[in-house]
Formats: structure tokens, sequence, C-alpha cells
């Protein structure tokens, strides 16, 4: 043990050297700042390298070595001298961006001292941050950019380039640090072994690139690179649409396997065109991708192997065409293709990635109608957690007629999903202790969009045994002949259905209306149902229907006043705000999935006490009674415990939002509590 301490302290301060003499080297060579012992401020960096590495397995080794660096620091700036190196130091650079750019410079100040002592602060700093990422095996992001931030700020505006050498020990040093970063956080032996194999080849490696790319045959490129970012911000907006609509028309194109939930927060509505659809009739039209069949409570996921036949070759509907805009991996289909058409792993193969397809819809009919049994297996499709499970019955308990068709459970079900939240494209996350997302929308939310409804209403259907996937794609507004656009803001979510009367899966909408009256229009899909079919469907399975579209239009855009100086940092802390809101919240909901189920119920316990500290409450003694059997017991606590901790912190977060709008905010991204 104590050779492995050793030897990780030994690499550490070994590896902060090289990439803290290259990082302040660069910028030194690179401004050509003045030193007077560049020796000394060598010596000085190794040995805060060796010293810190060695004591930052003492215990309060670390404390007190940062307390000692932090005070010589202070002293230094208090005498006077470190104060007047510093003040040098941003000369240089200044110096060097206003012979660039024009910016001014501090000519105020008396230039031509030395820099030894800023420069072996920060070095110091960057040789410290780098032995703490390696000996503690924490992530290296922090090291990385510390040594790469005096790097940064010579990349475009200096017209000569850092040494050679510099640029080498810092390049080697952090491939080093990179390279073994995974193995490093699993075992830290292995993670030596492996930076030793590692540094011939990478010292090579980098030698050849050295050698072959010369520094004499740099060029200065800065009046370029400054007439190129001038070009490219006048044209910012122009390029900027261009590149998201191509971007993203490129990730339209790949069908996903999953669909993530616990991440799910507000959406974005781009208006960037997907395809055109022409159609013989008005109305909204479902635009069938993909269908997801396993549900594990934080996503759904979609089985690759399975196949099915989609189609319905009875009665002549409409004909549809469809250019999509870039090729992609699946056909887009309408309510029901006549010819016959195979899903693999929930969607239509397009192997040849056409642009144009024509397809020839059927209706419902008599025909349709089956007097046969259904002996095929749909188990598959009431699978559900055992969590969920329970949860989702005790949602229906007293909703449903067990005796009824599953027509009459789906459109009840969308009835209740419907009416559980508000449409809105601004939902809170689902907080890190939650396990899952529906039993959380239909219980705690108050508002979602159709991947919330859709995803509700599939666990519920499934809940009552009737089986049902979720399913994504486009809901576009037709006009009958003419040529229709459908943009990323049309994409949609909704649930399928199987009814075993007609064998055939049937859409089932549980988004809730959110269009004004006078767009209120009523249609069934892909058109009206047979009155023959209506009349038998009546009498066998009490009108199974086509649901009724009720469409979730895409949001208008807002007229908006250019942000004055305010605005614009609003734009800039609202975003760093939420970053670190989303950040805190995912790292507890890992927590959460890599724990054990008594792990988990203290975890809960912890968001319990933490909620009633900021409702100034006492949590419930028989939560008390709980968490203490959860840590000290051998026994799993059962479903219906685990659900106390759930119910109680759900009610801590509504009251916590009804909280003025200034402790919200506190709430939401001090304490990232949702």
């Amino acid at each position: 043990m104590k050779w492995a301490r050793r030897s990780s302290a030994l690499a550490a301060s070994i590896l902060g050297t090289v990439i803290s003499i290259g990082s302040i080297g660069s910028l030194q060579s690179a401004f050509e700042l003045p030193v007077a012992k560049s020796g000394l401020g060598l010596l000085c960096i190794i040995t805060v390298s060796f010293f810190y590495a060695a004591l930052l397995h003492r215990k309060h080794g670390s404390l007190v070595f940062t307390c000692l660096m932090a005070l010589s620091a202070g002293f230094l700036f208090r005498e006077g001298t470190a104060s007047q190196q510093f003040g040098d130091l941003l000369y240089g650079i200044t110096a060097t961006y206003d012979r660039a750019y024009h910016w001014g410079v501090w000519y105020s100040h008396t230039s031509g001292g030395y820099t030894d002592l800023p420069l072996g602060i920060a070095g110091s700093a960057i040789a410290m941050t780098v032995v703490f990422v390696i000996c503690r095996r924490k992530k290296v992001w922090p090291a990385v950019l510390a040594a790469l931030l005096p790097l940064a700020a010579c990349v475009v505006v200096t017209d000569t380039v850092p040494k050679e050498g510099y640029l080498f020990c810092l390049m080697a040093g952090l491939v080093l640090l990179i390279l073994p970063s995974s193995v490093r956080r699993e075992s830290m032996p292995q993670s030596l072994r492996l930076t030793v194999m590692l540094t011939s080849p990478v010292v090579l490696a980098l030698a050849w690139l050295f050698w072959s790319i010369p520094q004499a045959g740099y060029v200065d490129q800065s009046a370029l690179v400054r007439e190129n970012i001038l070009t490219i911000a006048t044209h910012l907006p122009q390029l900027a649409e261009q590149g998201i609509e191509n971007t993203l028309s490129q990730v339209q194109g790949t069908m996903a396997t999953q669909v993530d939930l616990s991440a799910l927060g507000p959406r974005i509505p781009f208006s960037y065109p997907v395809m055109d659809i022409t159609a013989e009739k008005s109305g909204h039209l479902y635009l069938r991708g993909q269908d997801f069949d396993c549900y594990n409570g934080l996503s759904w996921e979609s089985t690759a192997g399975r196949q099915e036949i989609f189609s319905l070759p009875e009665g002549k509907g409409q004909t549809i065409t469809i250019h999509t805009r870039s090729g992609m991996d699946a056909r887009y289909l309408p309510y029901y293709p006549q010819e016959v058409t195979t899903l693999t792993g929930g969607f239509a193969k397009n192997p040849e990635k056409s642009h144009n397809y024509t397809i020839a819809c059927g209706n419902l009919s008599a025909n349709q109608l089956s007097h046969a049994e259904d002996t095929a297996d749909w188990d598959h499709y009431l699978s559900l957690p055992e969590h969920t499970q329970g949860g989702a019955i005790q949602f229906l308990s007293g909703a449903l007629n067990p005796q009824a068709s599953n027509t009459q459970k789906a459109e009840a079900i969308a009835a209740l999903v419907k009416n559980s939240a508000v449409y809105s494209l601004s939902p809170g996350y689902m907080p890190s202790y939650e396990e899952d997302f529906a039993l959380w929308f239909l219980n705690a939310a108050d508002k979602g969009y159709c991947v919330h409804f859709a995803t509700a209403a599939t666990v519920l259907l499934r809940a009552a045994g009737v089986p049902a996937r979720y399913v994504t794609g486009y809901l576009a507004k037709t006009i009958a002949g003419e040529t229709v656009t459908i943009t990323q803001a049309d994409a949609h979510a909704w649930a399928e259905y199987y009814e075993p009367q007609v064998q055939c899966w049937i859409p089932l909408e549980a988004t809730p209306a959110a269009i004004a009256p006078q767009e209120s229009v009523q249609t069934t899909l892909p058109a009206e149902t047979d009155a023959a079919a209506t009349e038998v469907l009546s009498k066998q399975t009490s009108e199974i229907q086509i649901p009724e579209i009720s469409p979730v239009p895409a949001a208008q855009p807002e007229e908006k006043q250019p942000p004055g100086r305010s605005g614009w940092l609003l734009l800039i802390l609202l975003p760093m705000l939420e970053l670190q809101r989303s950040i805190r919240m995912d790292l507890r909901r890992r927590r959460q999935r890599k724990a054990t189920p008594l792990q988990k119920a203290l975890l809960r316990w912890q968001e319990a006490q933490r909620l009633s500290r900021l409702l100034k409450e006492t949590p419930a003694e028989d939560l008390h009674h709980l968490a203490e059997k959860a840590k000290f017991s051998q026994h799993s606590l059962t479903i219906e415990e685990i659900q106390r901790f759930d119910s109680f912190n759900r009610s801590c977060l509504r009251r916590l939002k009804e909280k003025p709008w200034y402790l919200r905010l506190a709430y939401r991204y001090g304490y990232a509590v949702y």
C-alpha cells in the first residue's frame, strides 16, 4: 500500500512538473516576458510538485500545504515585489494585444521589470492541480483547463509561437495525463504501469511530429485569422441557422434506439424543415417514425430484432407523397399503408435512404374485423418494472371498468392523462430521487409536453392490461392537393394500443389540446371509418374509432427587443446557472442508479431531510424509523415503505413551489431541488 502511494506521488509530481513548465514556458516564450532567473522558477515548481504530492496522502496535509502556499503568495504581494511583477506581466501581454488589435495598453505602468514571481505562482498552482487530480483519482478536465489557459492567451494574437521545447513538454504531459485517466479511477497500480508503457511511444510520436512540421515552417496568419473572425461575426446569424439546419437534419436521419426521460427538460421548437408532404385530404395527419417497446422507469428503448407487419390493405383512404430533406434510415408512415410494410426494430427501414416515396393508405373497414381469436403473444407489450406496475395500478384504482374493451380503457386513460397536467414546452426536470418518470409526472408534475403525456398513457395502458407502446414521429396539418413543409417543431409523441377485435395497432392521443378555438379541427385518422364498420364496431367494441386529434401547435415566435447590457448578462448567466443545476441533479440520479436497494432508501431519506430543512420542519417519525431500518437491517424495504419516502418528498416539493419567487429561484439554482 505504501509503495503504491509513493509511486503515485512520484508519478504525479513528475507529470505536474512537466505540464506546469510546458504551460508557463509557452506563455513566457510566446509573449517574450522577461525573467531574471529561470532556473530558480524551475526549482520552485519542482519543489512544490514533490512536496504537495508527498503531503497529499497525509491527514490534512493538502489543506495545510495549500494554506502555506496561499500565505506565501499573499506575503509576496503585500511586500510589493509580486504586485510590481504582476503589473509587468499584464503589461507584456496587453502590449502584444495592442500590436495585434490596437485595443490600447497600460502605458502608465513602468515596464521593463521581471515576471519571475507571478509565473512561478501560476506554475505552482498548475502543478498542484495536476498532482491533486492524479493522487485523488479525479476527472482530468480541471488540470487540462488550468494547463491550457496560459497557452490559450497566445494562440491567435502573438506574432511568434512558443518555443518547441515548452510545447513538447506540455503536449507530452497532457497526453500521459489523459490517456490513463479511466484506468486510474479503477486501479492506480495499473494506471502507473500504463503510464510507463505509454511514455516512450508518446515521446517518439511527438518527436516525429515536431520533426516533420518544424517551427521554421510556421507562418504568421494572425491578420488572416482576424479578418476571418470579423467575416464570420458579420454572417453569424445566417451561418448559425444553416448550421443548425444541416446538423440536425443529419442527426434526424438516424433512428434512435433510446429515449432518455431522466434528463428531459424544456423543449426548444426548432423550425428547420424536415420533409415536404402532399395529401389528397385536408386535416391533421400522424407520420409514424419509430416505436419503443421497453420501459425501465427512466427511458424508453427499442428491441432491435423484433419484426411486425404494419399495413391495412382494405379500403381506399388517400395517397400521400413524402419528400425528405435528407436521407433517412426510416420511412415515415401514415396510418395505414395498403402495401405490406414490415417494421424492424420499431420502424420501416429505408435501405436506399430514398428522399421521395408515395404511400397509399387504407381504412379500418368492416372487412378488417376479425371474429377469430387473436393468438398472438402480446405480453411483451405489457411489461413494466414492479415499482411502476404497482404505482400505475394505484393511480388507476376505480377509474376503469374491468369488463371494458381495450378501446374503452384507452379512451378513459387518455382522458385521465390529459387532465393530469397542463401542456407546456417549459416543464420542470424530474427530481434526482425519483425512479420512475411516468409516476412522477402523474403524481407530482403540473405541466409537460407530448413526451410526458405519451409516456404516462403508455404506462397506464400496460398497467390496465392493454398492450401498448410509445411512438415518435410528426403531426402534420395538411391541405388537400398542396405541398406542406414539416419542420422539427412538428415533432410529436403518442401511444399505440392493440385492439384484438380488429387485430390492429391504433394511435392514442393523450396530449391535451392547446389550439385556438377557430383552429380547433377534429378529424379521424387517416380518414373517416366506414359506416358499415362503425355499425359493427359499435356492437362488438363500443365504437372503436381512430381517436380525434387535438394537435399541439408549434410555439409561435415572440417579438423580441434587442437586449441591452443587462440583457446580455442574463443571456450569459442563465445558461451557466442551468448547466450547474442540471449537472448536480444528474450526479444525484447517477448515485440513485448505482446504489443498492438499501442505499437508495437512505438517499431518499437524505433528500427528505434536505427538503425538510428548507421548509424548516422535521421529517415524520415513521420515516426516521424506516431510515434506521434501511441503515442497520439486512432486509430490503418493501415498495410501500419506499413510496412513503417518495410521497413525503413530493409533498415537500409542492410546498416549496408555493413559496415566493425569490425563494423558488434559490431552491432551483442554489439548492438544485427541482
